[in-house]
């Protein structure tokens, strides 16, 4: 994988010492991840790999800032809990559902109640990285 730009991103961008470190942890993890994972990563996974619970917020901070366009490390995504198992949003499903709040179920069709309770985020390396 080729985090080099996304490191020197992370050198420059000026951020807090705390973050710039987590942001650091995952840029190590996912280096180390083969090119056949790296699918479906969720919080505890990479929470797992910090260790260090007072950090849980600049964990999300971390994701959060490691998903944009500044450093497009990760991917974000969103799926449903089924009895079949997770049910894995569309990306214009779960972008509409980031905007509004609201889902329909892709299945059915109809509305989902407080989809906010039942919509769970996940991460995928994202592919300009894989390369």
């Amino acid at each position: 994988m080729n985090l080099e730009p996304t490191r020197n991103w992370l050198k420059q961008a000026g951020l807090k010492p705390g973050l710039e470190g987590v942001c650091f942890q995952v840029a190590d993890l996912l280096e180390d991840l083969t090119q056949d994972t790296g699918s479906f990563l969720t919080f505890a996974f990479f929470e797992q790999a910090v260790k260090k619970k007072e950090d849980q917020e600049q964990l999300w901070a971390a994701l959060t800032l490691l998903s944009t366009s500044a450093a497009p490390a990760l991917k974000a995504h969103g799926y449903l809990n089924t009895e079949d198992g997770p049910l894995i949003l569309s990306d214009e499903d779960f972008f509409e559902f980031s905007l509004s709040g609201e889902l329909v179920h892709p299945e059915d069709g109809k509305p989902l109640d407080s989809p906010r309770e039942h919509v769970h985020l996940f991460f995928s390396v994202n592919e300009k990285v894989r390369k």
